[in-house]
């Protein structure tokens, strides 16, 4: 039975929670660096000191048992707590040490006025001993991410309301609707399709985003999902689809040729991205200062334009 809970405990709780996490032994393995076996030993070693069955693992894939799952939520207990404890002695010190965990969606990093690259570089211009992690997500994951814990803050689009979270303003973007070279409509340059038109032609739905191109589109089904920008312009450039870009992304093929933009003058929408936060907890010392950078240099740069 469990007593006093050391580091070797809270290491074998680690691993527990990331199996769980990741799904299963198999899944796990990238994210712990260790081999199967070696986590497959680990898991024995932690239901031995618990004196409890965690989880099966068969031809029916991974599960949680009962008590596996009041252990995981009890370990993420745990880890929230020394999480906050750990905030709260770092602020009291003024120092900058600890993780830092934040998230972004793809593909960004091409807009011209993104500022975490030169925001990351201002806050290791002072002396800190932070770990910083960057983890690229789809928005509704840089939300979950946020509200469970698992980031101290993101980078993301406000497409919904989420009560818990608070929103900064960062930066701006433009999205136009485009279609690639063998597209039947990309030749059809001198007039102006309808919506109508454009919709039967293939549209793309971003599926982490609901109902994101239906104050235009209205009800009109979607011919194809995609869960990232890349994947977007996968399709369009086939030429079987046409679907919403940023138009710095889009901006390589359209100097070359490759895509170009139908109905700009109908079909654009700008989405702003926010720093994302959960309200009501405590930022860490660390985070509250790469907040602050993120906005500065935001501010620079717009400035500078």
């Amino acid at each position: 039975m469990l007593g006093r809970v050391s580091d070797a405990d809270l290491r074998l709780l680690r691993v527990f929670a990331a199996v769980v996490e990741c799904g299963g032994f198999a899944a796990a393995q990238a994210l712990l660096n260790v081999s199967e076996s070696t986590i497959s030993t680990h898991m024995h070693d932690l239901e031995t000191r618990l004196g409890l069955r965690l989880c099966q693992r068969g031809r029916g894939g991974f599960r949680l048992t009962e008590d596996g799952e009041v252990v995981f939520r009890a370990a993420s207990d745990l880890f929230g707590s020394l999480d906050r404890f750990q905030t709260k002695i770092a602020t009291r010190k003024r120092q900058l040490n600890g993780p830092l965990v934040i998230g972004m969606p793809d593909n960004i990093i091409t807009h011209p006025e993104f500022p975490l690259s030169a925001a990351i570089d201002r806050f290791y211009g002072r002396d800190n001993a932070v770990h910083i992690t960057v983890e690229v997500l789809t928005p509704r994951d840089l939300e979950r991410g946020v509200l469970e814990g698992k980031l101290h803050l993101a980078i993301a689009p406000r497409h919904q309301r989420v009560a818990g979270l608070r929103y900064d303003k960062l930066l701006a973007e433009i999205n136009y609707f485009y279609c690639g070279r063998k597209h039947a409509l990309f030749t059809q340059a001198g007039r102006k399709p309808s919506l109508e038109e454009i919709a039967g032609a293939g549209l793309i739905s971003r599926g982490y985003l609901s109902n994101f191109d239906q104050r235009f589109f209205k009800d009109a089904p979607h011919h194809a999902t995609v869960f990232s920008m890349e994947a977007s312009a996968l399709l369009i450039l086939s030429g079987r689809f046409g679907g919403f870009l940023p138009s710095y992304y889009a901006q390589r093929w359209v100097a070359s040729g490759e895509m170009r933009p139908l109905r700009p003058d109908i079909l654009a929408y700008s989405p702003d991205f926010f720093i994302v936060t959960r309200k009501g907890s405590e930022l860490s010392l660390a985070a509250k200062t790469f907040h602050g950078d993120l906005r500065a240099v935001a501010a620079e740069m717009k400035k500078g334009k």
